[in-house]
């Protein structure tokens, strides 16, 4: 395997596992490093289709190419897409969240009584 190989699969496990931990919140960082490592991504992703299929190139297409091509392709999708979908998710989550009023705080009392169904 290649050195841009290595980095290739490297970057694409790293940007899932930052997808998973932005999507459950485990970790508050994690979409500020997912758009820094998106931001990379997407450049390593540019010179490696530029430098590997270029007009003048007689490149075999093999498996990793299809890979790279495949992961290309849904980068684009995700980045335009998914993530855009995942920041909104988390800020409504937040939001949601915030607005909960605490629980046991004693600002609101439920009815102790019977509940009256007005006349009868």
């Amino acid at each position: 395997m290649k050195h841009y190989q290595y980095v290739f699969v490297a970057a694409t496990y790293l940007t899932y596992v930052l997808y998973f931990v932005t999507y459950v919140g485990v970790w508050k960082n994690a979409p500020e490093y997912l758009d820094q490592l998106q931001y990379f991504f997407k450049i390593f992703i540019s010179l490696v289709l530029i430098l590997l299929f270029h007009p003048f190139s007689k490149t075999t297409f093999t498996p990793f190419h299809k890979q790279v091509v495949f992961t290309a392709a849904v980068y684009l999708l995700t980045t335009t897409t998914f993530s855009i979908f995942l920041r909104r998710a988390s800020e409504i989550k937040s939001r949601v969240v915030s607005d909960l009023p605490s629980l046991g705080s004693g600002s609101e009392t439920l009815p102790t009584g019977p509940v009256s169904k007005g006349p009868v």
